[in-house]
């Protein structure tokens, strides 16, 4: 850690990777179904429907 101050493309590029990479899968533990018919912001979601978040909106 002492020598961070004198590291700085290496803290930019550690940091830049962070920010636009994405630790979070895109599998079964970020995939949801819902349970009933529901209405988002305007939008039906039909029952049984498979749900994942944008990780890049």
């Amino acid at each position: 850690m002492e020598d961070k101050p004198f590291l700085p493309y290496t803290t930019a590029t550690i940091l830049e990777v962070q920010r636009c990479g994405n630790i979070a899968t895109l599998g079964g533990s970020t995939m949801h179904r819902n349970l009933q018919n529901t209405t988002l912001n305007g939008y039906n979601i039909p029952k049984n429907s498979y749900i994942a978040a944008n990780f890049y909106a």
